[in-house]
């Protein structure tokens, strides 16, 4: 079966492109035509930093004090950085 759009190449899948389905498009055609926009791709994003949150805490924050949530997710590595005294007063605020 060949590509509804170019009907040179073999397809290997189907699509929407600009809001009409193909049942045959090849993978050639298929990427041209799919446009990611810019809003799309900062959602993306920031799905990608909130489902990641955990694996981009740092021990401090941008002000010079104990990242409080860094200390939460990494207990051992807070440890050796603060002392008991610093992680109490973190933890309240």
């Amino acid at each position: 079966m060949l590509c509804e759009i170019c009907d040179k190449l073999p397809a290997t899948s189907s699509a929407i492109i600009d809001g009409t389905y193909y049942k045959n498009v090849c993978e050639p055609c298929k990427t041209a035509h799919v446009r990611v926009s810019s809003g799309h791709a900062r959602w993306s994003r920031s799905i990608d930093v909130e489902d990641h949150e955990h694996e981009i805490q740092q021990p401090w924050n941008s002000d010079g004090t104990i990242n409080a949530r860094f200390a939460k997710l990494y207990p051992t590595q807070a440890k050796a950085l603060f002392s008991d005294d610093e992680l109490r007063r973190a933890n309240r605020n």
